[in-house]
């Protein structure tokens, strides 16, 4: 069976360097079927642990991202909350700043929201796992659970788990929105309209849910590409705008992985892994029903909406003037 699989591994880093020697460029899509991942189990509230086991690394992998997924849709209501009652306690930057300094700070206002609910749901765990009851929650016997399996998978704690995740997405959701404007300005030469920015943004759903979806080690690889990019620049400059294309016309207009980002994305991935998972939030479903990944990002979109619209609007007006005059 292991030299089976050994085979199908081989040969299938086979085609992809050839797919890409051919001068073929793989769609994100192409990458992602190369790379599967195993889907992550969801544990109903009934769910009985096991204790005291001593299950396959495999095993205990999946069960420690069902249960990420589990705290991460317990968790999310709280998020709901949070950012019902939000205040902006400080003011938007200066418009003279520039554009991408607004979209920063929207940026940073959402991960503080989920940041906050992530520290008190984890602290409210931590908290009654310590004191113990027969009649615990399931969320707490997860979180249990999570923290017995800890040192073997030698993983970080739940809280900083479901933080970097959070992390993560908040990188993919606001990069590649961020890159939007700064495209139009470095490559049309003027800045995007409301209209515009709305057209790419409804199709970029579908690429970040795509990016979402990449086996990890797939992932980690443009990850640090960006990270490399972010270190380089030292700027507010948009590190993923490198890695993007914005291609179509009209209502068709949408960001891509740019064609050399995918061609060396798909003759890059190393060796595969016993265990693929993709994003425990594409499994866990927020208040509108859609997984916690889709949320964010229409939650992104508002924001956007509310404050950086009227930014655009105002800089269109101030530049028809500085023309008419």
């Amino acid at each position: 069976m292991d030299s089976e699989k050994k085979i199908r591994n081989i040969e299938r880093v086979r085609e992809k360097k050839e797919a890409v020697q051919a001068g073929t460029v793989p769609t994100l899509k192409h990458i992602n079927a190369q790379n599967p991942v195993v889907p992550i189990p969801r544990l109903s509230p009934e769910h009985t642990f096991a204790e005291g086991d001593d299950p396959s690394d495999a095993d205990r992998k999946l069960e420690a991202n069902a249960i990420v997924v589990a705290s991460l849709q317990s968790l999310w209501p709280r998020v709901e909350g949070i950012r019902r009652h939000y205040q902006r306690t400080r003011p938007l930057p200066e418009e003279r700043l520039g554009g991408l300094h607004v979209l920063n700070a929207l940026e940073s206002e959402m991960y503080m929201q989920v940041s906050r609910a992530i520290t008190s749901w984890c602290e409210e765990r931590r908290l009654a796992v310590g004191v113990g009851s027969e009649q615990s929650s399931f969320d707490d016997r997860a979180y249990r659970r999570y923290n017995e399996i800890l040192p073997k998978l030698r993983a970080v704690d739940m809280r900083t788990r479901l933080q970097s995740g959070i992390e993560t997405a908040c990188s993919v959701v606001w990069g590649t929105l961020q890159s939007i404007p700064k495209y139009f300005e470095e490559r049309a030469h003027r800045d995007i309209s409301p209209q515009e920015f709305e057209i790419i943004a409804r199709n970029n759903a579908e690429l970040v849910r795509t990016i979402a979806q990449m086996e990890l080690s797939a992932f980690s690889h443009l990850s640090d590409q960006v990270a490399g990019e972010r270190d380089r620049l030292r700027t507010h400059e948009e590190p993923w705008l490198r890695h993007l294309e914005i291609v179509g016309e009209g209502d068709a207009m949408r960001l891509e992985l740019a064609e050399d980002t995918r061609r060396w994305l798909a003759n890059s991935v190393g060796k595969p892994r016993e265990i693929r998972t993709g994003c425990p939030a594409l499994y866990a479903r927020g208040a509108r029903g859609k997984n916690i990944v889709m949320e964010m990002y229409e939650w992104a979109t508002e924001k956007i909406r509310q404050d950086y619209y009227p930014y655009l609007e105002k800089k269109a007006r101030k530049t028809e003037g500085s023309d008419a005059t």
